[in-house]
């Protein structure tokens, strides 16, 4: 019987330990198509012109960026921007543009803050994006987004608002469809 017992009790342990350890993972972005109704900038301004996107200046260092019991999520401004950039440039291509290194228009991305908070039924995604462009305007502004999904959703809706955000932005795009 004290045998029994003892394993009984030895189970029990390690259920629990293993039902609270942590489980960790890392950030990979999914790109969420942008839909072309929530962006305002005038395709044919843009049409033939050439860009440079960039998001040097970001820290790479992994931080958790957010947890929801015992799942800890890590990732890095760097990772962040780099999820921008990508989906900026695809849009810019889809408005016409040529992206290209030796663009005549710049654009450098920052990343910064990103952080979660878990609500009843939603996670939602903190960021603050920064954009300069060639001529020195800077564009900045934190970005929210909220899902009922994980902690990545979150962020791949973060990044999606993030493009609308940039290309929405009035100077940003009189800035790219000036000659």
């Amino acid at each position: 019987m004290n045998i029994r017992n003892a394993l009984l009790g030895l189970l029990s342990l390690a259920g629990m330990l293993s039902g609270c350890s942590t489980v960790v993972h890392n950030y990979a972005w999914a790109a969420y198509p942008v839909d072309p109704v929530l962006v305002r900038t005038d395709a044919a301004a843009l049409h033939g012109k050439k860009v440079a996107v960039s998001y040097r200046d970001n820290d790479s260092a992994s931080v958790m960026i957010g947890q929801i019991n015992n799942h800890q999520y890590f990732g890095s401004n760097e990772q962040l921007a780099e999820a921008v950039s990508i989906q900026l440039s695809d849009e810019l291509r889809r408005l016409g543009m040529s992206i290209s290194a030796g663009g005549s228009k710049t654009l450098n991305l920052r990343v910064s803050h990103p952080t979660t908070e878990q609500g009843a039924w939603v996670v939602r995604a903190h960021m603050r994006i920064m954009v300069e462009t060639g001529d020195g305007y800077v564009f900045e502004k934190a970005i929210s987004n909220a899902t009922p999904g994980t902690i990545p959703r979150a962020f791949n809706g973060a990044v999606n608002l993030a493009v609308v955000d940039i290309l929405n932005d009035a100077r940003i795009a009189a800035y790219l469809g000036a000659d």
